[in-house]
């Protein structure tokens, strides 16, 4: 019989696609789900207004709390620009978010009709996917856009899309 001890060595940090930070708190997935969007959240405020608080450069900052999990944060004006940074970072999300998707939409000054497809089709890809996604307190013009009646601050819950099986 063979006996393995384990290493009393710190293990490594894990390392992920560019940009991408794992929370790391201990706790049930609801708390590492907090942390995510508030850090995220955080970053990218501050990512967004550098120097000058009022401006509207776009923000992306993404954070996982687990397994397929990933949070989601938009701030700033989203332009043109923005948009497409966006989109070149679907297949990223898409590979992170195996499991569940929270955008958070609460810190957009701003956005364009174009925002709202862009977002449209990153949840596509996701509920087609499996994976649940969350989009959190969007603007009225971009909830509108996206189909929900404008409101104060609200969430729109997806589940994933069910499999249809032949017979």
């Amino acid at each position: 019989m063979t006996m393995r001890s384990r290493s009393t060595r710190a293990a490594a940090p894990r390392v992920g696609p560019p940009g991408v930070v794992e929370v790391d708190v201990v706790g049930d997935l609801a708390e590492r789900r907090r942390h995510a969007i508030s850090e995220a959240v955080a970053e990218a405020c501050s990512a967004h207004t550098p120097s000058d608080p009022d401006s509207g450069v776009p923000a992306i900052a993404m954070r996982t709390y687990g397994p397929g999990c990933l949070a989601l944060a938009l701030a700033g004006t989203f332009d043109r620009a923005g948009i497409e940074r966006l989109r070149t970072l679907a297949p990223t999300v898409d590979g992170l978010a195996r499991v569940e998707l929270v955008v958070d939409l609460s810190r957009l000054t701003s956005c364009r009709p174009a925002l709202a497809r862009a977002l449209a089709q990153l949840r596509i890809r996701c509920l087609t996917a499996g994976a649940h996604v969350e989009l959190r307190s969007p603007p009225a013009a971009l909830a509108v856009e996206l189909g929900h009646a404008p409101a104060a601050a609200f969430t729109v819950l997806d589940g994933p899309v069910a499999r249809r099986h032949r017979r």
